[in-house]
């Protein structure tokens, strides 16, 4: 007994010096990025002095807005110290504009105007950034350890892969193959090194290209023999003509990760009742895929739901505030994020039944 209470002790010791070390480290960063303007090349000035003067809006179809006189003190290149002024008006929706407060740091240049010092370019959020990204991954190497790495390493590759797609997105060349071709690694990078080389990772692998391919077939049936959505009026369309080919790509993303959620589940559950149970039966293991499904398969689908959402809801909001009636909303904005949702839901649903039965092929020399 007191073996194991000084075993509980030494363990409880090191997970107080990591998170301590953790935060040590996340304070030093910050302090630092904070202070680090003689790292940059351009002007960096922090407002000390504010004064804004309100307009309301002439009619209710226009915004009211305010106007900042702005002092900022200049922190680095050959004007540091020096103390200068800006202008600047933002709408209170802060819709393209920016409302600057007291102890903001700014990225700033010359003024060719007359009746201001500077011109304020953008704000400095490094340190912001900075903060949530190593606080971040402290938490998750601190919660999860070896695993939290791994899924570390997995995000980091991922996210490499998919700048790589991009120039090809951008040149709209070839956009239904590489978004194949980036889904594959996508699946296999992320399962194999977070589960390592096994027969669940086997099983989620199989099942996840299954399901894409459902998802696939689903989807050009559908705009095959369905009204075409009005995918010009997708947000952010500029400069590409294969906007079906975008469209299938963002629907595709945007389920991925559900998709493999499920499988791996639904795999690791019936590798560990074959490893585990005495003898096990394959009607055993559709009873326990059954149970398994019943839990996941709500909160995975409400999960894809909020997803969306809240991407959404600000977009939303501005345009129905300026005008844009929720018949329009509904017809060329929701539109989007009803099939990508309906999709990615059909997807969580069919990789069940998917998993299952490539789980239970896989294991079926160990079943009855």
């Amino acid at each position: 007994m007191e073996i194991l209470l000084n075993k509980f002790k030494k363990n409880n010791i090191k997970n107080i010096a990591k998170i301590f070390l953790a935060v040590l480290i996340i304070v030093g960063a910050v302090i630092f990025t904070k202070f680090d303007y003689f790292l940059y090349e351009e002007m960096i000035g922090t407002v000390i002095e504010i004064d804004n003067k309100e307009f309301q809006a002439e009619n209710d179809k226009r915004e009211s807005y305010c106007i900042q006189k702005l002092k900022i003190k200049i922190r680095n290149t050959q004007d540091k110290g020096e103390i200068v002024t800006a202008e600047n008006k933002f709408l209170y929706s802060e819709v393209n504009t920016t409302e600057y407060k007291k102890g903001d740091d700014v990225f700033i240049e010359e003024s060719e105007i007359g009746s201001t010092d500077v011109i304020i370019i953008k704000s400095k959020i490094d340190t912001y950034v900075i903060f949530i990204l190593l606080s971040f991954i402290a938490i998750i190497i601190l919660i999860a350890g070896k695993k939290g790495v791994l899924s570390l390493i997995s995000l980091l590759l991922n996210i490499g892969i998919f700048i790589l797609a991009l120039n090809n997105f951008v040149r709209s060349e070839n956009i239904v193959f590489t978004t194949s071709l980036v889904t594959v690694l996508f699946i296999s990078l992320t399962l194999i090194l977070l589960n390592g080389l096994s027969k669940k990772s086997l099983g989620a692998i199989i099942s996840s290209f299954i399901t894409v391919i459902i998802i696939f077939i689903i989807y050009m049936i559908t705009f095959q023999f369905g009204e075409r959505p009005y995918f010009e009026m997708m947000d952010y369309i500029f400069g590409n003509e294969n906007l079906e080919a975008l469209f299938l790509t963002s629907v595709i993303f945007g389920s991925l990760g559900a998709i493999m959620d499920v499988t791996i589940t639904i795999n690791s559950t019936v590798s560990e009742i074959v490893s585990t149970a005495i003898n096990p039966t394959v009607g055993a293991l559709i009873k326990s895929v059954k149970e398994v499904s019943n839990d996941i398969m709500g909160t995975m689908i409400n999960v894809l739901f909020f997803s969306y959402l809240s991407g959404s809801i600000p977009l939303f909001i501005i345009k129905a505030k300026n005008g844009y009636s929720f018949m329009n909303l509904v017809r060329y904005d929701v539109v989007f994020e009803i099939l990508r949702f309906l999709t990615g839901s059909i997807g969580i649903v069919m990789a069940i039944p998917v998993s299952g039965l490539v789980a239970i092929l896989i294991h079926k020399k160990r079943l009855k």
